[in-house]
């Protein structure tokens, strides 16, 4: 739908899209939301996921099952300010 929204240049259901992946937003889905908001460039989307990523890292880390990228990976342990100790980051990660 974003790409239609795109082409077309429908604004309102360009924004109408980007809500709705936020509120779809959680641990188990936040790797995949992340992926598509950097394909479309939808800053809003990507910046909601950032935040999800950094309030609940270890779960995470727990849901995706090893299906975050490397670039991805490297990205959320470059974050100064996680809310997680670094133990169960690296137990997160190990995993």
């Amino acid at each position: 739908m974003i790409y239609i929204a795109r082409k077309y240049f429908l604004q309102s259901l360009e924004v109408e899209c980007c809500n709705q992946l936020k509120g779809l937003i959680q641990p188990d889905t936040v790797v995949e939301i992340m992926r598509i908001a950097h394909v479309f460039d939808l800053e809003s989307s990507t910046e909601a996921c950032w935040e999800f990523i950094i309030r609940h890292p270890a779960a995470v880390l727990e849901m995706s099952g090893g299906s975050i990228e490397l670039d991805l990976l490297t990205s959320i342990l470059r974050l100064h300010k996680l809310n997680i100790s670094e133990v169960n980051l690296f137990v997160g990660v190990k995993e």
